[in-house]
């Protein structure tokens, strides 16, 4: 790395802190990446944890990560975060540096064009990866909260479909304990969990971040049910371009009075894709990363 061959360095999420010596070494401002506010999110994460001697050594983790932050808070000349709940959150831990919104970049023109909803199943998918122990156990609850909503109902008004990766034991253990679930883990294409399904579902109970499947979600027009906190960052509007939930339960009662409704399915997801279209583009957010390089270099100089 030297100098005169770069203008500005982008440090890609918390982890990347260690690199800052090496940046500074050469004389070069740079601009955070944050996906998460990790000095918030992960000591969450870890006291979440319901193994005593993991949730010690998380809380380690957590710990150390959020040194890693605070201090590259301190040296950064940019940011760049997920969303406007983030960016404020930066700025109520000092961060005073130009900062933009930079949502991801998401190109869906290849996916494959989804069938009307009237030629759907009663399906709801929940797509994730499921493979650390918060993220199983918030499967768990919404499996639990599936099974008693439709415990002593002879026809089930719709199916549950969960598709992602997921360690073989867990995904046996849930397939005995739940076997009216199907459960798609791995799959090969997203269109093979999404082209008969109807609904899909954002439930996490923790965690920050921009969900990417929101994206592929809305773009194969499944209408979503979701924690609001979960759909932080997308800017669509509760009600009309997705349906909130404040429960697991409830969220599951929705889904059974949303999922025959086609007429409401295709409002939904129209104004959701509308306004989804535009606010993804790739050319979009090189030009807001570039701005905010520029701000950068000169909050460097001054």
């Amino acid at each position: 790395m030297k100098e005169n061959d770069f203008d500005i360095v982008l440090l890609n999420e918390a982890v990347t802190a260690k690199a800052k010596p090496i940046v500074d070494k050469h004389n070069l401002p740079s601009i955070y990446i944050s996906h998460n506010v990790d000095a918030d999110i992960r000591p969450q994460i870890a006291a979440a944890s319901k193994k005593r001697v993991l949730r010690w050594v998380q809380m380690l983790d957590a710990a150390k990560y959020r040194k890693m932050e605070l201090g590259l808070l301190k040296q950064i000349q940019g940011l760049t975060t997920i969303s406007r709940e983030d960016q404020d959150r930066y700025k109520e831990l000092g961060c005073a540096v130009p900062s933009k919104v930079l949502k991801p970049g998401y190109a869906h023109s290849g996916l494959e064009k989804p069938h009307a909803h009237d030629r759907r199943n009663k399906i709801a998918v929940l797509v994730g990866s499921f493979e650390w122990n918060a993220k199983i156990s918030n499967l768990e609850m919404i499996l639990a909260a599936y099974e008693k909503y439709t415990a002593g109902i002879s026809l089930l008004p719709f199916r549950l479909r969960i598709a992602g990766k997921a360690p073989p034991k867990v995904v046996k253990r849930l397939s005995a304990r739940y076997p009216e679930v199907e459960f798609m883990c791995p799959f090969e294409h997203l269109s093979d969990v999404v082209k008969d399904a109807r609904v899909a579902l954002v439930l996490e109970e923790m965690g920050g971040g921009f969900k990417l499947k929101t994206l592929d979600y809305i773009f194969s027009d499944l209408a979503i049910v979701a924690f609001a906190h979960a759909m932080q960052g997308t800017e669509l509007t509760p009600g009309l371009e997705y349906q909130d939930a404040p429960t697991m339960e409830k969220a599951i009662e929705i889904v059974h009075q949303l999922i025959g409704d086609v007429e409401r399915l295709e409002d939904m997801t129209y104004a959701a894709r509308q306004k989804a279209e535009t606010e993804y583009d790739w050319n979009t957010r090189a030009i807001i990363l570039l701005h905010l390089a520029e701000a950068a270099i000169k909050h460097y100089n001054d």
